[in-house]
This record gives C-alpha cells, structure tokens and sequence, in this order.
C-alpha cells in the first residue's frame, strides 16, 4: 500500500491523511475526540511519553485508541487495494 498511497497522496480526501506522519494511513485508528492517526505513528508518540492528542492536546491514552474499520476501508477503496 505504500507505494499506492505516496503515489496517489495529492488526490486522496484529507481526511485519508496522518495528521502525525502526512501520510495515507494503511492502519488506521481512533481516539476519544474522534480523530484518527495511523496506528503506528500514535503508538509511538505515546510510548515517547506523551500523554495528549497531538491533534486536540486532550488527554489520550493507548486505551482510548480503537480500529476505524471504516476508513480504513474507504482508504482501500479509493486506492483500488483489494484485500
């Protein structure tokens, strides 16, 4: 998918887009306050100590992240991946 996703980067929704990595996002998930990261990405900034979202600067933990399926889904379909 990486190769598929900083190939089609410029004409995939924003939303589609790591607010962490400005990235597509292959795994993504989602916090508490309805945002979501790359799984990968959030787990590190996390582990590195950090204790809010670095899109709200609420508090987060590794326990409030979820899988987003859906668009996770959507991102695989606009790319044409098939899994």
């Amino acid at each position: 998918m990486a190769d598929n996703a900083s190939a089609t980067q410029e004409s995939v929704p924003a939303h589609f887009i790591c607010p962490i990595t400005c990235e597509v996002m292959k795994d993504p998930v989602i916090d508490n306050e309805g945002v979501s990261y790359e799984r990968e990405a959030i787990t590190e900034w996390l582990t590195k100590g950090n204790t809010t979202s670095p899109a709200t600067q609420k508090p987060l933990s590794v326990s409030d992240l979820r899988p987003n399926r859906a668009l996770r889904e959507a991102i695989e379909q606009h790319l044409g991946i098939t899994t």
